[in-house]
């Protein structure tokens, strides 16, 4: 047997002292392996949650100061539990709770943060827009296919567009036709109606203008316009005139015409009986592509003006349609002040690129560089960027916020559906929202009111929005509705710059409107080939108050010195006295 070595007692005490040492680092990590895997698994998903949150660069410094301290606040708490030595193993089975909460937590965030990310880059990239082209023939014609046209001739507009160029180039590749251009589209539509379509609506219009108001004369350069020729609620008016001119198409079953959905949409609402009596046998999908027509400026600390265009249809915002609402916002950001200044559809304006009058919603047709353009020319602003939103849009954003409340300053019944409306506070959400913002014929003002009821929708939307109780509770579905029918040219970089500014502080915004207004009557409008549509004649006096509160709003400081110095020189007056 070996002989059993004797130790001093300085050698014990050494050797007690390292098993301490050795004991005390082995505390750092716990003794269990599946502990170690979830703290490293915890470490990385930090990582990851900070990378995320530094790429989305919308968080203010103290919020990002915050949320470190606390990560590293949980990090200590878990590492503390982590490498106990309690007994029974309590705050170890803690400890993986704390974790498993943590990565939860974590994940959601990333989920958040790459959902905010996603969203922001495709409501400011994907702003290409699609129209169907159709291929239209008398109801009563026997064509039924593309096929059936071959060696026919084709009327189009003279219009030469990059879409109705390629509309005819494929039309081509299904049939060998020939075209003839017509100077505007209401001469191709009326190639397609085997009768004298102003004849016989001649009474129509008539009595359409006894429930009309009178135009004031002086608003209408174009056109002398009188009770006998104004419209309300129709857009079809012809003069007796303007008959016996025309004559009738004996040829209209032979007819085929080729014009967009926005065209399309036009004829019907202008030629009583157009839907019925024509029908589509082929259609063109066409790709518009979008320009970067957006004018930069640093959206938190300069003015600037955005045009919200709502578009007269449903599904994908991608979707081309026609205008049916034009409304300039003005945003200071430095004093938080939004202004919302409407323009009615069918304002008569001069269209910027032809110098020709027109209906604003018809500039829809010839792009919407076209309609950004022919308000600028009537405000005698810049327009930086420009929003495009559907009818889709209206509804799912404000269910996304649940509801708002509006107050309305009638009581009405929706003429296009069985909504309600009762005078005072309404409480809206989804459909009845919508037909709230879209009824006009059941007030003496029409489009004007309509423009009212829009701006109060978007004011009551915005607001319940910006609150800090929505934004937590309601964000992802509220980046849902964004994502699916809203798109714009402003950049995502100035997007997240107006998120991070607000975030900072969370003031309150101060909403004001302003609306064009003025009398309604008839007047030749250019894309329908001079026909008389009824129209709204913005007056003088309203425009100058539009203009003069949008420079208010962007240039507060200006017109706070300019009072300044007047009641200098007005004192210097009176002492002078």
């Amino acid at each position: 047997m070996g002989r059993e070595k004797n130790y001093s007692k300085k050698e014990l005490k050494n050797t007690d002292e390292k098993n301490r040492v050795n004991t005390r680092y082995m505390k750092i990590l716990p003794e269990s392996t599946v502990l170690a895997v979830a703290m490293l698994a915890v470490g990385f998903a930090e990582v990851i949650f900070l990378a995320f949150v530094l790429a989305l660069d919308v968080l203010p410094f103290k919020y990002l100061a915050l949320g470190i301290f606390l990560l590293l606040a949980i990090d200590f708490l878990i590492v503390f539990l982590a490498t106990s030595m309690s007994k029974h193993g309590t705050r170890r089975i803690g400890c993986l709770v704390v974790i498993f909460v943590m990565l939860i937590t974590l994940l959601g965030g990333d989920y958040y943060i790459y959902s905010t990310n996603d969203t922001l880059n495709r409501i400011s990239s994907q702003r290409d827009t699609w129209e169907y082209y159709y291929l239209l023939v008398n109801a009563e014609s026997n064509y039924e296919n593309v096929g059936d046209i071959e060696g026919k001739t084709v009327f189009v507009t003279d219009m030469d567009s990059k879409q109705l160029k390629e509309a005819k180039e494929r039309l081509v590749t299904k049939a060998d036709v020939e075209y003839i251009k017509e100077p505007n589209f209401a001469a191709v539509g009326e190639h397609l109606l085997n009768r004298d379509v102003k004849a016989e609506e001649v009474d129509a219009v008539k009595d359409a203008a006894e429930s009309s108001k009178e135009v004031n004369k002086s608003e209408v350069t174009a056109t002398e316009v009188n009770d006998s020729n104004t419209l309300a609620d129709t857009d079809v008016d012809i003069t007796a005139e303007d008959a016996d001119s025309e004559e009738l198409n004996a040829d209209a079953k032979e007819a085929i015409a080729l014009v967009s959905e926005s065209q399309y949409e036009i004829l019907k609402s202008s030629i009583n009986g157009f839907k019925k009596e024509t029908k589509s046998i082929y259609q063109i999908k066409v790709i518009k592509r979008a320009n970067d027509n957006s004018k930069d400026v640093n959206v938190t600390e300069d003015s600037f003006n955005i045009l919200l265009a709502g578009i007269d249809c449903w599904g994908r915002k991608n979707k081309e349609g026609l205008s049916d609402v034009n409304m300039v916002l003005t945003v200071n950001p430095v004093n938080r002040s939004l202004l919302l200044t409407s323009i009615p559809r069918d304002s008569y304006l001069t269209l910027h690129s032809f110098g020709a009058k027109d209906k604003l919603t018809h500039s829809g047709i010839y792009g919407d560089e076209e309609t950004k353009a022919t308000i600028e020319d009537l405000l005698g602003i810049e327009i930086n960027y420009s929003v495009r939103v559907n009818f889709s849009a209206l509804v799912g954003l404000v269910n996304a916020v649940d509801g708002i409340r509006v107050y309305s300053d009638y009581d009405f019944k929706s003429s296009i559906s069985h909504w309600t409306y009762q005078k005072g506070w309404n409480d809206l959400t989804g459909h009845s929202v919508l037909y709230f913002a879209r009824e006009r014929k059941s007030f003496s003002e029409g489009d004007m009111q309509r423009n009212v009821h829009q701006q109060k929708i978007l004011a009551a939307t915005f607001k319940k929005i910006t609150s800090s109780k929505v934004m937590l509770t309601r964000y992802t579905k509220i980046l849902n509705a964004i994502e699916q029918d809203i798109s714009t040219n402003m950049s995502q970089r100035e997007m997240k710059q107006l998120v991070r500014m607000q975030l900072k502080d969370m003031r309150k915004w101060t909403i004001n409107r302003v609306n064009i207004v003025g009398p309604t009557g008839g007047a030749p409008c250019y894309s329908m080939g001079g026909r008389n549509l009824s129209c709204v004649f913005p007056t003088e006096e309203s425009i100058n108050e539009v203009r003069e509160a949008i420079h208010d709003v962007m240039y507060p400081a200006k017109i706070k010195n300019s009072k300044e110095d007047s009641n200098n020189s007005n004192q210097s007056e009176d002492k002078s006295e």
